[in-house]
């Protein structure tokens, strides 16, 4: 049996965090170590479980998620973090940026598609020579935020050029109808 991927969860709303437990069991890739709901337990939760994926509401009692996040960061933890709110200022896109957040979501979200992308981030860690990964930080680095409306799409198209750079001679006949 293969290893799951281990997730904490830092949102405080009940409801809200045990429907994404149960995605995140429901995956079968992966595992719920911890849920919590403030941001002092987060940063508990993540020394003593050590996961590879944490999603954290960005506002949270105690500490903020985004300040949790970067506290981690200092103390080299390797987790792909997930930053969820109901709105994003662009001082919230900025810091998320400057700290390495993987992704941000906007709520009101659907939880499948916020697990498989955090599955998605989690699985390009341990790769750091995939394709994939390096598409990701390209687009980093030219500063696309992942929660920008395409950007699965973008990250869709490039990769299938990279693979074959004879789709962009068909662009509208082959790369729009693939992606």
């Amino acid at each position: 049996m293969q290893n799951k991927i281990r997730f904490v969860l830092a949102i405080d709303d009940y409801t809200e965090a045990e429907s994404l437990k149960n995605a995140v069991e429901a995956s079968g890739k992966a595992l719920v170590c911890a849920v919590v709901n403030d941001g002092k337990l987060l940063l508990q939760a993540a020394e003593s479980v050590n996961p590879e994926v944490i999603i954290s509401d960005i506002i949270l009692p105690e500490i903020d998620g985004l300040s949790a996040f970067s506290m981690l960061k200092k103390r080299k933890n390797p987790a792909k973090y997930i930053g969820i709110s109901e709105f994003f200022s662009q001082d919230i896109i900025k810091e998320s940026t400057k700290i390495g957040v993987s992704a941000l979501v906007k709520k009101p979200y659907d939880a499948q598609i916020l697990v498989e992308k955090a599955l998605f981030y989690a699985e390009i860690a341990d790769k750091p020579d995939s394709p994939e990964r390096k598409i990701t930080e390209f687009l980093r680095k030219i500063g696309v935020p992942a929660n920008v409306s395409g950007y699965r799409f973008l990250r869709e198209a490039i990769a299938m050029t990279t693979a074959d750079a004879g789709v962009v001679n068909g662009i509208t006949k082959l790369l729009y109808p693939e992606i």
